[in-house]
């Protein structure tokens, strides 16, 4: 019975039928994983979710201090996605304390979160192609100071070309390039 089940089972999976049917199932995958991937790189109604790398120009990903409020800073980008078209671009400056929080001298990720409260010295880098915010933060109490960083590509996207987070953008870069 053995041999007539390990023959049966050799003989089912050399079948042409079963090659078909797992070829089927390996295209409607391939499939599947294509639409996920659209999902998160290709514009839908004018938003574009994350991946600021591939919409932005990564020579333009900077971060700005505020001359009206100092000690909050914005990140700059020229990115594309203006009104769904991928080769139109426009800059712009998303203030970040409508992203991130500082909790007890570390930064996460919070809708209205002013981090810059309890932050500041903050400087945006490149770490293997990803753009990493590091600053310096308080703790609870206030007496501790302590480097904190955060990939920013982890909630940052762009909507119509503008840099965005939680559905927030702010302004397009004024003829100075520098924000209010």
């Amino acid at each position: 019975m053995l041999a007539y089940l390990s023959v049966w089972q050799y003989q089912s999976i050399n079948s042409p039928f079963f090659k078909m049917q797992v070829r089927i199932l390996l295209f409607g995958l391939a499939f599947l994983v294509a639409h996920v991937v659209s999902y998160y790189t290709m514009p839908v109604n004018g938003t574009i979710v994350k991946d600021i790398h591939s919409h932005c120009d990564n020579d333009s990903l900077g971060l700005v201090e505020s001359r009206k409020k100092p000690g909050v800073y914005y990140v700059r980008g020229v990115c594309s996605g203006l009104y769904n078209d991928q080769y139109s671009k426009r800059c712009s400056f998303l203030d970040l304390n409508m992203c991130y929080q500082n909790v007890g001298g570390n930064i996460y990720a919070q809708k209205l979160g002013h981090l810059f409260g309890s932050c500041k010295s903050c400087i945006l880098s490149m770490v293997d192609g990803a753009a990493v915010l590091t600053c310096t933060c308080t703790n609870k109490d206030g007496s501790t100071i302590q480097r904190s960083s955060v990939h920013l590509d982890d909630l940052l996207s762009v909507k119509n070309g503008f840099l965005s987070c939680y559905g927030y953008t702010n302004f397009e870069c004024p003829h100075i390039n520098v924000p209010y």
